[in-house]
């Protein structure tokens, strides 16, 4: 059976004892040799009764031990200085702190971190592609042929455009915030849904006729205010009883351009949650669809639209009871100044024949669901001559449009 290796209480330093045994004995060493120099010099000083030179060596070698021991103070508190100040709270390396070697290279390191932060993050690349590739001649955005791999951006990380890595950013209820995806970048879609209503006012208001009651010297043209006000939406009237209004005046062609509007501009404004982009683009083409077909107002129903209101321009009193004093006089809303905002009014939701009701069943009905006269309009309208009698058609949409017609007598 093999012995244990017999193992001491305590442990001998033996390259401790052979390092300072050996540090010791050079170090006496040249002492040694350092001393034996003036030692012979000032015997033989001695010897020969030349004291001066004794004060010189003396003084020679008192002035290096003095400069000797100088430097290895300033070495020591050199390096206690340096490893007291290891512990910083901050990273020594700004101008100063650093040698110019050093502060180059960190300097250096620091601008290609931070070019690869920049390249890694999603952004709009247009800026950098406009910047780099138009003004050699290489790419331009206007054109459209930025493809897959028709030009790479970045200095550290190559970005292609087209593919970016990130992906191309997508939020419901916002446009892309990248020129490159989106003309209109950064927009928020709920404020153009609900600027749509007063858009789709504007338009309808504008095909308003000019008032026939203007004069060259009053200036410019100004619309007819008895055919604006029939066009204007009231503020408490929503969109889809607006839209009725409109198609009844003829202003919505064709009729399934109000209904595909009128279905995705509910879903987008009451819907309960953002739209994504693409909805939002579906709805700004059913939009315009509406935009476009709102062409011109039927003369037909202007003059329907002023008989109803009493301001009709074709039964003229005699040409001497008319001056310009008169017409200017007047005022341009009477007789219908109390005369309320055409409302279509929907009694029942069993009715199938009102435009815009969720069932699609064509509307057989015409102008006379807009058009309401005041207690005052309907006395002007009676005190016309007895050979022309008035005829009442019911409407769907709860209100009644007067039509004149001419009866023989007997």
């Amino acid at each position: 059976m093999a012995r244990r290796p017999i193992r001491l209480p305590f442990r001998i330093p033996f390259f401790r004892i052979f390092y300072s045994t050996t540090y010791t004995t050079i170090y006496i060493l040249c002492i040694g040799l350092l001393i034996i120099t003036p030692a012979s010099m000032i015997w033989n000083a001695i010897q020969n009764s030349a004291f001066q030179y004794i004060t010189v060596i003396g003084a020679t070698y008192l002035f290096t031990a003095l400069v000797a021991t100088f430097i290895y103070a300033s070495r020591l508190f050199t390096n206690r200085t340096v490893l007291a100040g290891v512990g910083k709270s901050f990273i020594p390396v700004e101008e100063g702190e650093l040698g110019k070697g050093v502060r180059r290279l960190v300097k250096e390191g620091f601008e290609k971190s931070a070019v690869v932060a920049w390249e890694s993050r999603p952004r709009d690349l247009a800026p950098e592609v406009a910047t780099q590739a138009e003004p050699r001649g290489m790419l331009s955005l206007k054109s459209g042929n930025l493809g897959p791999g028709a030009y790479v951006v970045g200095k550290e990380i190559p970005v292609d455009p087209a593919r970016p890595p990130w992906g191309h950013v997508r939020h419901a209820g916002w446009s892309s915030p990248s020129q490159m995806d989106s003309e209109t970048p950064s927009l928020q879609f709920t404020t153009v849904i609900a600027e749509m209503p007063n858009l789709i006012e504007a338009k309808a208001v504008s095909l308003a006729p000019v008032d026939p009651l203007t004069t060259p010297s009053d200036g410019p043209p100004m619309a007819d205010p008895v055919v604006a006000e029939v066009l204007r939406r009231p503020e408490t009237m929503g969109m889809r009883d607006y839209l009725t209004q409109l198609s009844y005046l003829g202003l919505v062609n064709p009729q399934h351009t109000g209904r595909s509007f009128l279905q995705q501009y509910e879903k987008a404004r009451f819907g309960g949650s953002a739209i994504t982009d693409q909805a939002f683009q579906s709805l700004m083409a059913a939009f315009a669809d509406l935009l476009a077909g709102m062409t011109v107002l039927d003369p037909a129903v202007i003059e329907q639209i002023r008989e109803q209101a009493g301001d009709d321009v074709s039964s003229s009193p005699s040409t001497e009871d008319i001056t310009p004093e008169r017409l200017r006089s007047s005022s341009p809303y009477s007789p219908i100044s109390s005369l309320t905002s055409p409302v279509t009014a929907r009694t029942a939701l069993s009715r199938s024949n009102t435009p815009y009701t969720r069932q699609e069943v064509e509307s057989t009905e015409s102008l006379g669901s807009v058009i309401r006269q005041t207690p005052e309009a309907r006395e002007a309208v009676e005190d016309r001559p007895e050979t022309d009698s008035l005829t009442s058609v019911s409407s769907d949409a709860g209100s009644v449009i007067r039509h004149r017609t001419n009866q023989e007598n007997g």
